[in-house]
């Protein structure tokens, strides 16, 4: 894997996760944060806390209604990357655009529900796409591999477009889901709990590299 991106785990709402790129092609090591915010309330008492101690680029995951409202926001407290749901954006265009002219980049969310076909019209919009593999909310779910076929998809219109965006999977990630999502054209993985609850996490960090 050529991506190892780390992010702060905090209280509330507000979720630290550790991100691991599963493209072998590339050996570049880069590290990011990964934010998962329910509230604008959230991310202002958090990200404040998190400029002050790193200066790594900011992966933004906004699991709220109307993200077109917040984006400006975040953008201003230096994310880097901010990703909106399809489901919760009735212009979807329009907020992408918004947040490429803020000078980050951007993508679409779809939930294990939400079939890949939602995304379809954004796709050479989004700098990535991420895939929900649990369905939002309390952590340590277990993988839903419904969504495997999401994958495949997304990476077979990428190679027939010539598109790059990078294709993410977040939920119930551990060294055999891990496998299963690179096979199926998974670029990056979210991993929150099976790092951060095992016994030696740099050991569990080197599995999903591995994986």
């Amino acid at each position: 894997m050529n991506l190892f991106s780390l992010s702060l785990l905090t209280f509330l709402p507000l979720i630290g996760m550790l991100v691991i790129c599963a493209v072998p092609a590339r050996r570049a090591t880069t590290i990011r944060w990964v934010a998962l915010v329910t509230t604008v309330f959230t991310f202002i008492l958090s990200a404040g806390v998190v400029l002050r101690y790193t200066e790594l680029p900011i992966d933004v995951h906004l699991m709220v209604e109307h993200p077109e409202t917040q984006i400006e926001a975040f953008a201003e407290a230096g994310a880097n990357i901010i990703t909106i749901h399809v489901e919760a954006d009735r212009h979807a265009h329009r907020t992408l655009q918004r947040i490429h002219s803020l000078g980050c980049r951007a993508g679409v969310v779809i939930n294990p529900g939400t079939p890949a076909l939602m995304a379809e019209p954004l796709l050479e919009m989004c700098d990535i796409i991420l895939v929900m593999s649990v369905n939002p909310g309390a952590g340590g779910q277990k993988f839903i591999p419904a969504i495997l076929p999401k994958l495949r998809a997304l990476r077979q219109w990428a190679q027939e477009r010539g598109l790059t965006y990078e294709i993410e999977v977040d939920g119930g990630i551990n060294p055999e889901t891990a496998r299963l999502c690179k096979e199926a054209g998974a670029d990056v993985l979210v991993a929150g709990n099976s790092v951060f609850s095992a016994a030696d996490p740099a050991q569990m960090v080197r599995l999903l590299r591995e994986g």
